[in-house]
């Protein structure tokens, strides 16, 4: 079995630096079918975000947006939110030493904010920029469909499991070879 992990981000912001509000990601092997049960998910507090990251004003707007559900979600959060560097210390430790692939969802998004974090934060950065994978580029060459969604959208743990349950579904559907 390898696994792998999908990533997913909830930020204030776009640019390589966003401030980042939370952190949802999985362990999963893209051969199997289902079964992901090692998760992580970290909320940071809006005054630790904006410390180590950048917020721009269409995301705001964007989030204003949202579902009522995400956005009372995104809030809610922020009652077991942490600082960003506790965050990113557990999560290191729960990503492990193991060289991991990590799928996010853009070849400039997540994995590159959340790297940029790290860097910011002075702690090291668990997988190396050579095991980074985009997502989206999968599910775009590939015509299987979504799978049905579970839980809040945009909620980053919810968002980086239906990933992870999307590329198990095209990488069956197309016997890829996703290394």
């Amino acid at each position: 079995m390898s696994l792998h992990v999908s990533l997913d981000l909830e930020t204030l912001g776009t640019g390589s630096n966003a401030a980042i509000i939370s952190i949802g990601a999985c362990k999963f092997d893209p051969w199997a079918d289902g079964g992901i049960d090692d998760r992580f998910h970290a909320h940071i507090t809006f005054e630790s975000a904006m410390k180590y990251g950048r917020a721009d004003a269409d995301t705001i707007l964007w989030w204003i947006g949202q579902d009522q559900h995400a956005r009372v979600t995104m809030l809610a959060a922020q009652d077991s939110a942490v600082e960003l560097d506790e965050a990113l210390s557990v999560f290191a430790d729960w990503f492990g030493s193991e060289p991991l692939l990590v799928w996010g969802n853009g070849a400039t998004f997540d994995n590159v904010i959340l790297r940029n974090a790290f860097k910011a934060c002075v702690i090291e950065c668990p997988w190396g920029y050579y095991n980074d994978r985009c997502f989206r580029t999968l599910k775009n060459l590939s015509a299987v469909m979504a799978p049905p969604f579970e839980g809040v959208r945009h909620d980053a743990l919810a968002d980086a499991v239906h990933q992870a349950k999307w590329t198990q579904q095209i990488v069956a559907m197309r016997k890829l070879m996703v290394l």
